[in-house]
């Protein structure tokens, strides 16, 4: 009788898991890079639980299924009443450009690579360290940080001598320095830094580069070790992660925290009407993210090495997929979308290839 009990229990446990797996959720293998850094961060595969109940609402993932029986992972951007055009490059719904999610601008914006996966290439008459998408990266600094002998530029100088880094001065020279806490005070040690600069007041083609390194023994994550004297700030930094930090952002300030001679360094820059922060050394040393209205991202490593929380996974959906042509209607003219179809595309690949109709 015992026995039957444990039979019957066991029976019971196996069929629930066959319902929920026909009727409510369903395992997906994710490949490729499309969609990088909020799925699959190590750009091979990732296997994702997906709902099966209902539709997903614009913002949300959703699984799609191809007719020869593939399925891909995109972020819905249109849906049925809606009308979607791309013009110039970029996607329109009902003539607005469509909000980003922090997902999309943390793939564009934020980029996160283990070191080992950066290869030192030539790529479009470009020599220098790219990532797997290409796209340009930067090597570990070992060095000093501090303003240049003709105090025009913020320089990193590496050991060898060569500068690395070189962000214009112009707005953040002494007087700057001064009102925002003083670098140092003869041979005292300053404990906070900050330097404020605009890209708007920069020469053309100018951009903002900042090199993010972490620690992956465990989840506390060290990102920079500074020590300031008098001379400038020495800037010590392990080998794990990279990330880069570039374009036209506009206003930016730069922000070092020493707090035990270890730093937490806040980046502030507003980029398509966000405002981003890290903190990559939290209080309690461990990964998080939180999103506040106007968005406010504090933006960590989790133990895994992946850049963000993947908190829109449990919102995905299993719909179907029906081809459309890359030069059809759904491109050079407005497409109104009908009763149970969707425009998707890729968080970090906006523009055509990436962009489907489903």
């Amino acid at each position: 009788m015992k026995w039957r009990k444990r039979y019957w229990f066991m029976g019971a446990a196996v069929a629930g898991l066959l319902l929920l797996r026909l009727f409510f959720f369903e395992l997906h293998e994710i490949r490729g890079v499309s969609m990088w850094p909020s799925v699959n961060p190590r750009g091979s595969s990732e296997w994702v639980l997906v709902g099966k109940w209902g539709e997903p609402a614009v913002g949300e993932l959703g699984i799609f299924r191809a007719p020869n029986g593939e399925t891909v992972l995109k972020r819905v951007v249109a849906k049925a009443g809606q009308t979607v055009l791309i013009r110039g490059g970029d996607l329109l719904v009902d003539s607005r450009t469509p909000p980003r999610t922090p997902d999309q601008i943390l793939a564009t914006a934020c980029p996160l690579w283990d070191l080992e996966e950066l290869e030192f290439t030539n790529i479009r008459n470009r020599q220098g360290w790219f990532d797997p998408l290409g796209r340009l990266a930067l090597k570990p600094v070992h060095g000093r940080l501090g303003i240049s002998d003709d105090g025009k530029f913020l320089a990193v100088e590496p050991e060898d001598g060569h500068a690395e880094l070189r962000i214009p001065a112009q707005s953040f020279r002494d007087d700057h320095l001064a009102s925002s806490g003083r670098m140092v005070r003869g041979q005292n040690v300053v404990r906070d830094l900050i330097l404020t600069f605009s890209l708007a007041k920069a020469d053309p083609g100018t951009s903002v580069r900042w090199t993010q390194v972490m620690r992956t023994a465990s989840s506390v994550r060290q990102v920079l070790v500074l020590r300031v004297d008098a001379r400038g700030v020495d800037i010590r930094q392990e080998p794990g992660f990279a990330g880069r930090y570039d374009g036209d952002l506009g206003d930016v300030r730069f922000r070092w925290i020493l707090v035990d001679d270890h730093s937490r360094l806040q980046i502030l820059g507003r980029h398509e009407d966000v405002v981003m922060q890290s903190l990559p050394n939290t209080s309690n040393g461990a990964a998080r993210q939180r999103l506040t209205d106007p968005i406010e991202c504090y933006l960590t490593c989790v133990t895994d090495g992946a850049s963000v929380i993947l908190g829109s996974l449990d919102i995905q959906r299993d719909i179907h997929y029906t081809p459309q042509p890359a030069d059809g209607p759904g491109l050079k003219e407005p497409l109104p979308l009908g009763p149970g179809q969707f425009y998707v595309l890729g968080d970090n690949s906006p523009e055509s290839r990436d962009s489907r109709f489903w």
